[in-house]
């Protein structure tokens, strides 16, 4: 019988801490999602990110990285400022900002200059989203799988 209670016991502790960690998960905004799930998914974004990169530099341009990872904190800042949300992609490691050069080595900065990249972007997977096609705080060089 004392056995039976302390499993039991053992089992309500494991419940309420996972309750704890879904509350948290959700007050800090954090999304759900399994761990192999997870992983999968930037594996599959990195590679799409290669074959960007690739296809920018066929159509004669040069890039850089901009930000990649983003953390909890920063991205909470930059929510704050308005020149980002708090539960970014960017922390996820789902996002990453490409500075692209015409051939002239000119940085583009007009979301326009980014449309042909976004569209090859998107074209890559349906999870796929460009900020180059965003209606409102439009991110031209801002490329993210959901």
């Amino acid at each position: 019988m004392l056995r039976k209670i302390n499993r039991l016991k053992l089992i309500v502790s494991k419940l309420f801490l996972f309750m704890l960690v879904c509350a948290f998960t959700l007050s800090v905004g954090a999304r759900p999602m399994r761990r192999d799930h997870w992983t999968e998914r930037q594996q599959t974004f990195t590679r799409n990110i290669a074959r960007l990169i690739e296809y920018i530099y066929s159509k004669g341009y040069k890039c850089t990285f901009g930000e990649s990872f983003r953390t909890r904190e920063q991205a909470a800042l930059y929510a704050k400022t308005g020149v980002g949300v708090s539960d970014s992609n960017h922390c996820y490691r789902l996002a990453m900002d490409l500075n692209i050069f015409d051939a002239n080595g000119k940085y583009l900065t007009d979301t326009k200059d980014y449309a042909q990249f976004g569209k090859y972007w998107e074209s890559l997977d349906p999870f796929n989203e460009s900020g180059a096609f965003w209606k409102s705080n439009p991110d031209g060089n801002h490329f993210e799988m959901d």
